[in-house]
């Protein structure tokens, strides 16, 4: 090869060298291998380099005996021992003290000129006995992939690729540790294998996974799992999973963030949710398919269903993908109604959703069909399609039922979460100003009840808990909520005794509580009745008041400065 030829192969390599952004991938193969037993003392640590390190990275190494230390470890952590460049020897010779099952934690970050790649965490046992191939390991927690989902989205985990290399039974525990600004978004059960949570605002979600070994109690190393929440349309009506929707019902949503005066909204609809979910967006290939049905423009947010041929009694999906003038094209949610028939009893529920009830059409195990009693009323919710089933006292009806999306989202409660939307119904045949009941069964058990309705204190429509004060309100915790009533009352939203009782509002429970929140008048949520409790020792210095919040022997402007400052959120209740 002439010396030209030399010279010019040397220039395009190193070109590409100094042109080539390096991202670095995770460091693999440890030696000692994961999980690894019986290691001596004398042992040296070595791994191979993640691809596309880079001449110019490096490799982070990270060790010791704790390891949640060495998994949260960073250049100032005394876990940190030492770097090594790129194209030196891989090896790092620790200090080991060999033990009965004695365990070491190591860390390898690839540091490269384009992206830093964080390693996992290994462990190996340093012990030199006899017994030590019969030493119990640690299990080994994996949260899944990460994900990309619309605003309002279910996001269901899954923590079943963990495992303990002994073959011991394990347990889970999850945590979000973070979250976008104002969620409440929560997990619907912290030790299941397979949890979910809405994703209800745009934004990064971080949820972790520690599995225990249930014999033994070993913890493993902390997984976690990022859930990308981006702007979707939102808000359909009707409400998802609404039922004995009008066959010629008018869809609307309300458009994502992103949207902008250039963007459109894509309409997809039909019969099989799958298809649906699954149809192809208009960067995909097979789009159109027969979902599709056409495209809106920005400030159209409507679509009329009347040419599609709706039949009573039938499942529908739909979904608005929305090609936003910044940010592309975000496909939308999978959203579902029910079309309705005859209402032969007269409560709002067309009878074909009463018939679809549990225990045949029986919702609340009377042994008579719900659809046949004026008094007994179920349906699916709005949170997540399962059934409900409400009823009241014998020689009353229910009438108007209807399950629905939230009355007032902007000002909704802070820290409490709707599990099962919201209902509204009225009780009629009482004498004015009576007492009265409803009682609602629930798929699981709730710890509060909020209405959005009229109160005497503030005659306008505003959210206030409605927890039994022992003549009005929800009995909780369970999963049968009865709902106390008297004509015209707290929590009649018609203000007057009139013979009926008029309610809208939704169980839930309390979320993210905080430890510091003021609870005045013994109830969960800071309102009215701690405000009351605060003015009837206003500018009074009277030791032990519960309205001196700051403690400073006085009621004042900074205890109600300190009421506005958690007005309407969850407390802990001592």
């Amino acid at each position: 090869m002439s010396k030209k030829l030399v010279l010019l192969v040397s220039f395009v390599l190193l070109w590409g060298l100094v042109g080539k952004t390096w991202a670095a991938d995770k460091a693999w193969n440890p030696d000692p291998t994961d999980l690894e037993r019986c290691v001596l003392e004398s042992k040296i640590l070595s791994w191979e380099a993640g691809a596309d390190l880079g001449p110019r990275g490096k490799h982070a190494i990270y060790f010791g005996e704790d390891r949640i230390a060495v998994y949260y470890a960073d250049p100032d952590s005394a876990e940190f021992m030492e770097y090594k460049l790129a194209g030196e020897i891989l090896e790092f010779d620790p200090v080991l003290v060999a033990g009965v099952c004695k365990i070491y934690y190591w860390r390898i970050d690839e540091l490269g000129a384009g992206g830093d790649a964080k390693g996992d965490v290994w462990s190996f046992m340093c012990d030199e006995s006899a017994g030590c191939s019969s030493c119990n390991r640690p299990p080994v927690a994996e949260a899944g992939a990460d994900q990309e989902v619309p605003v309002g989205y279910m996001v269901t985990l899954d923590g079943s690729a963990s495992s303990d290399v002994d073959g011991d039974p394990i347990s889970y525990f999850w945590e979000i540790t973070s979250k976008p600004a104002g969620s409440t978004a929560t997990l619907s059960n912290v030790g299941a294998e397979q949890p979910s949570f809405r994703a209800d605002l745009p934004g990064e979600y971080v949820i972790r996974l520690v599995v225990t070994d249930v014999p033994h109690g070993a913890q493993s190393v902390p997984d976690e799992v990022q859930v990308s929440c981006f702007s979707a349309a939102s808000d359909p009506d009707p409400a998802n999973w609404t039922v004995c929707v009008p066959i010629d019902v008018v869809l609307s949503w309300e458009p994502a963030d992103c949207l902008g005066a250039r963007g459109r909204h894509g309409v997809y609809f039909g019969t099989n949710q799958s298809d649906v979910e699954n149809a192809p967006c208009l960067d995909e290939p097979g789009y159109p398919s027969p979902e599709f049905k056409e495209w809106l423009l920005a400030d159209d947010l409507t679509y009329d269903t009347s040419a599609l041929g709706l039949q009573p009694c039938t499942p529908y999906y739909w979904r608005i993908d929305e090609a936003c003038e910044v940010g592309g094209l975000k496909k939308g949610n999978v959203w579902s109604f029910t079309t309705g028939d005859s209402d032969s009893d007269g409560d709002g529920v067309c009878d074909c959703a009463e018939d679809g009830a549990p225990n045949g059409g029986d919702g609340n195990g009377d042994t008579f069909a719900d659809s046949t009693q004026s008094n007994v009323a179920s349906l699916p919710n709005t949170g997540d399609g399962e059934y409900v089933t409400l009823f009241s006292p014998a020689g009353t009806t229910l009438a108007g039922v209807s399950a629905i999306g939230n009355p007032s989202p902007d000002d909704a409660p802070a820290g409490v979460d709707f599990p099962f939307g919201f209902f509204e119904f009225e009780v009629r045949g009482l004498t004015p100003g009576a007492s009265t009941t409803v009682t609602i069964m629930l798929p699981d058990t709730i710890s509060t009840y909020w209405k959005y309705g009229q109160t005497s204190l503030l005659p306008s429509d505003h959210w206030y808990e409605f927890l039994d004060d022992g003549t009005t309100g929800a009995v909780v915790p369970d999963n049968i909520v009865v709902l106390k009533f008297v004509d015209g009352e707290r929590g009649d939203d018609v203000l007057t005794a009139e013979g009926k009782v008029v309610d809208a509002g939704g169980p839930g429970f309390v979320l993210d509580i905080d430890a510091n929140c003021p609870v005045l008048d013994g109830l969960a949520t800071v309102n009215f009745g701690d405000f009351s409790v605060l003015a009837s020792g206003w500018l009074l210095a009277v030791p032990g008041h519960p309205g001196d919040i700051d403690l400073d022997g006085i009621v004042d402007g900074n205890d109600l400065a300190i009421i506005g400052a958690y007005w309407l959120s969850g407390c802990p209740v001592p």
